[in-house]
């Protein structure tokens, strides 16, 4: 009888302390006095109307429906946010709050368990006590894990929702024109690079790279540089449809969702090097300490193509500005003609002698290295890969980068490859190559480099 008496009052606590914690956050709420569910003043009815009704009728406070400025306190994280965060954040975690709920009943009922049974008039021994205490130590550990985890979601949700307000000057055909990141969603994607001019420009020479590729995506470059350089410092030939710019009277808004993005870290981090991406629907495809992302991996995993492609949709011809970029297109496609054939000497004669840095590491972590004499075999060689969509950036005289995009059975297989070049002596050499699956539908899962030994595969944990 006692033990039933137990289990109901410890049900009624569960129920009282998800109804309290719930109206404390109602509570904490603006009151909804413009929005009301009455019948007579649904929108539905309004609308149809008569004109003369709706002029009659009272307008609706904006504010009302200001979610991105209404500000209520989340009791679950202990921090507040906007109601539009909350909302997006309630939509897929669902089932969240009732867990956190759950660990907090549990914790209170566990670790206050002697005075509970107290009032019941039902007696523990100490070994039951340890236990249900050790038990509500567990289940306190879980309610602030979980409490944290909604904690670091919704302040990225803020984050994002903040960095979609702040506006940047993009090239168009009549002109520049200065809008909200929000006002691109659903068409661009946004990759933003931030670090002092010589980071910069060197980010930029190597984004350049993909120049068409994120065409391909819609994809707009976005520099935000820590000395107060300016974009001609960056790099002069930057194509206007590419890289868009922060207005002079916006950089301080940049800055403070820079410091924002950062808060984590020391105070000296506060002005770092970094990087961080939006999708065409806003929201966060990645970011890190450094304004140099790995551009390659971006492509595969974040900035995928839009829409099919394949080789009968592009003419495959490069338009190539100089003598060393016409040399390398036709090095590229000496390359693909020996791995498509197997012929390992025209391999061995294209590629430098000196070894990949990267292709190194992989192998010295345990990566396994197959030649080309293995990779070219009959049976093991792609035979049916055709390539096009070439394009060259030249950095320097004597360093160079290629692109292009692989096939293997129509555009539904296609893969996204990277040479990288340098020049020994009059020659321009392969010290590098790399691909990546690059499809419209599925984030890559794995890449592949190869330098003069042979190749190494990479693929995601």
């Amino acid at each position: 009888m006692r033990l039933v008496i137990l289990s109901k009052c410890l049900s009624m606590i569960i129920v009282l302390c998800a109804t309290a914690v719930d109206s404390f956050s109602r509570l904490s709420q603006p009151a909804r006095s413009a929005l009301s569910f009455t019948p007579s003043k649904s929108i539905t009815t309004h609308v149809s109307t008569s004109t003369s009704r709706l002029s009659a009728r009272p307008p609706l406070s904006s504010s009302s429906f200001d979610f991105d400025n209404r500000r209520s306190f989340d009791f679950l994280s202990l921090i507040e946010v906007s109601e539009r965060t909350k909302l997006q954040y309630a939509s897929t975690n669902q089932s969240e709050p009732l867990r956190i709920y759950l660990y907090l009943t549990l914790t209170v009922c566990l670790l206050f368990s002697s005075t509970l049974t107290s009032a019941v008039q039902i007696d523990l021994v100490e070994p039951s006590l340890t236990i249900t205490r050790l038990l509500g130590i567990a289940s306190s550990f879980l309610f602030v894990r979980e409490s944290g985890f909604r904690r670091k979601q919704l302040n990225r949700l803020e984050l994002e929702s903040g960095a979609r307000d702040l506006p940047i000057t993009v090239s168009t055909i009549t002109g520049s024109t200065t809008k909200s990141l929000r006002d691109f969603d659903g068409i661009y994607r946004f990759l933003v690079l931030r670090g002092t001019a010589s980071e910069l420009y060197q980010s930029l020479n190597l984004a350049f790279v993909f120049r068409k590729r994120f065409k391909t995506s819609n994809t707009i470059l976005i520099c935000s540089s820590t000395d107060g350089s300016s974009r001609s410092e960056w790099i002069s030939n930057a194509p206007e449809s590419l890289l868009a710019t922060i207005p002079s009277t916006s950089k301080s808004s940049w800055e403070a969702f820079f410091e924002g993005l950062l808060e984590s870290s020391s105070p000296a981090n506060r002005r770092a090097s970094c990087w961080f991406g939006l999708n065409n629907k806003g929201r966060s495809f990645g970011s890190g300490l450094s304004a140099s992302p790995d551009l390659l991996t971006l492509f595969g995993r974040s900035l995928r193509p839009n829409e099919l492609i394949s080789p009968a949709d592009i003419i495959d011809v490069f338009e190539g500005k100089s003598e060393d970029e016409g040399i390398i297109i036709e090095k590229q496609r000496a390359f693909y003609d020996a791995l498509t054939s197997g012929n390992v000497d025209q391999m061995n004669v294209i590629f430098s002698t000196s070894r990949s840095e990267a292709v190194q590491n992989i192998v010295l972590e345990g990566g396994a290295l197959d030649s080309w004499e293995d990779n070219l075999r009959d049976g093991a060689r792609p035979e049916s890969l055709v390539f096009f969509d070439p394009d060259v950036h030249i950095v320097n005289p004597t360093l160079a980068f290629s692109t292009n995009v692989e096939s293997m059975g129509g555009a539904f297989s296609t893969l996204l490859a990277l040479q990288k070049w340098v020049k020994e002596g009059d020659e321009w050499r392969l010290f590098e190559h790399s691909t990546i699956p690059w499809t419209v539908d599925s984030a890559a899962a794995g890449t592949l480099k190869c330098d003069t030994r042979g190749c190494v595969a990479l693929t995601k944990k």
